[in-house]
């Protein structure tokens, strides 16, 4: 027997009584019933406030939370899940119901921490995405001229010496180094020079080598001179342009 109703989400119960009759008289049956859920799409959260962290990172301020009404589904159900966009509103870093907090970001750039509800274990049942303040992360002001001193990097693959490098040098194997520095805290996109002094392998004479390269969007960035170094704790100088 089906009966036509029209119900909304949330906790349901139906009770069924059945009476029989026939000539011999009718008879009621005992009240049997059930209950049952209706859960219809999770209701979007409320919008999460967020703020820069330094230069290059965004934290999640206030937490999104859940609607009172949630169309029938449990509060221990529903998880709330965040991503970053772009202020064009591309995905920069993807749902995440753990991570508040977005790091590795452009100093500069403009973007918005997203939410909404997910079933949890379910992700395919989700509400709305609401949306952040726009949260523009500060740019780095370094003065033109500003010197910072970098260790040489003597622990990737790029400091390694070949044999011409030992023969050129006539230093040890297990005591030569390219000249790797991997430089940071200056202004994105700028130039950058560094100078040292080394051995020409051709008078023995200690000569000073400048050289220049352009850091990449937050400030750093490796870069490998063309000379060695007997020295693992070698320090290098380079200058804001």
């Amino acid at each position: 027997m089906t009966v036509p109703v029209s119900l909304g989400t949330g906790t349901h119960s139906v009770s069924v009584t059945v009476k029989a009759e026939n000539q011999a008289g009718s008879s009621t049956s005992a009240t049997g019933s059930t209950s049952f859920r209706i859960t219809g799409k999770p209701k979007a959260p409320s919008a999460p406030v967020a703020a820069a962290n330094g230069t290059s990172q965004i934290r999640v301020t206030t937490p999104s939370t859940l609607a009172a009404d949630n169309n029938g589904w449990r509060a221990g159900e529903l998880e709330i899940e965040y991503r970053l966009v772009d202020s064009a509103g591309n995905q920069v870093k993807g749902w995440d119901d753990d991570n508040t907090s977005f790091s590795g970001l452009t100093p500069g750039a403009t973007y918005y921490v997203e939410a909404r509800v997910v079933v949890d274990d379910q992700e395919s049942i989700a509400s709305a995405t609401v949306r952040s303040n726009a949260v523009t992360l500060p740019k780095p002001s370094v003065a033109v001229g500003t010197q910072k001193t970098f260790m040489i990097n003597t622990s990737v693959p790029e400091s390694t010496c070949t044999q011409q490098d030992l023969n050129e040098t006539g230093f040890a194997a297990n005591r030569c180094w390219k000249i790797v520095v991997d430089v940071s805290g200056f202004n994105p996109d700028s130039t950058v020079s560094c100078n040292y002094d080394y051995r020409d392998t051709a008078d023995g004479q200690t000569k000073n080598y400048t050289g220049s390269f352009t850091v990449d969007s937050q400030g750093g960035g490796r870069h490998v001179f063309p000379h060695r170094s007997p020295n693992a704790d070698r320090q290098i100088t380079c200058t804001q342009q």
